[in-house]
């Protein structure tokens, strides 16, 4: 089975209105040769691009839903691609600060231009849902040690938990999280059955 196909297999009269996306991205030819390397260490397969382009994730959002997208700064423009052909207008950004024990930014991260102490997460709607109010009073910043295997902090969590509605949907998450359903979970137990995609069968038409 394909990606695409296990999506749909998954999506399938299922309706979520906050999505959160935390894809182990794979582009190649990219000036962020180190972060490359990085994730060609994990035990989970990377994900090209094109395969992300062509998940249906609108097949599984509700009319008016939120999409929350990590991606590092050096695939800024790429992760706003996806954001678009996924069906989700972008909107704004919250920015991960990545912090040692002491609190002072983390020097250890790699980059090929700059240390990467920072990774976005993009925030996009389709239809006309607003957040809830606690986000008028939320910082677009979270401060928080670096994690391994790709996850991400729980506070950022807590935080979307509180500015969206759900139901909740994870796809490329790292553990399991109460109330959320996930799709090609990233942890342990899941780390070999992420399905790889044939590339003659990624077309979508939107």
């Amino acid at each position: 089975m394909t990606l695409f196909d296990d999506f749909l297999a998954f999506a399938a009269k299922r309706e979520f209105t906050t999505i959160v996306a935390n894809p182990p991205w794979l582009v190649s030819g990219k000036t962020g040769v180190a972060e490359e390397r990085e994730y060609s260490r994990l035990r989970y397969p990377g994900v090209r691009l094109e395969e992300l382009l062509c998940l249906p994730v609108f097949r599984a959002a509700a009319e008016n839903a939120h999409l929350y997208l990590w991606v590092p700064s050096w695939l800024l423009v790429e992760g706003l691609q996806v954001m678009e052909r996924w069906g989700f207008q972008y909107k704004t950004a919250l920015l991960w600060e990545k912090v040692r024990s002491d609190g002072a930014t983390d020097g250890s991260c790699t980059g090929y231009y700059f240390r990467n102490a920072t990774e976005i997460l993009l925030f996009g709607v389709r239809g006309t849902l607003r957040t809830l109010p606690p986000a008028r009073r939320q910082v677009n910043v979270l401060r928080a040690p670096k994690l391994s295997r790709n996850r991400k902090p729980d506070d950022a969590y807590v935080l979307i938990e509180r500015c969206s509605p759900g139901p909740y949907l994870e796809l490329f998450g790292t553990v399991e999280r109460k109330g959320w359903a996930s799709w090609c979970n990233q942890g342990a137990d899941g780390a070999e059955s992420l399905p790889r995609p044939r590339r003659k069968q990624l077309t979508l038409e939107l």
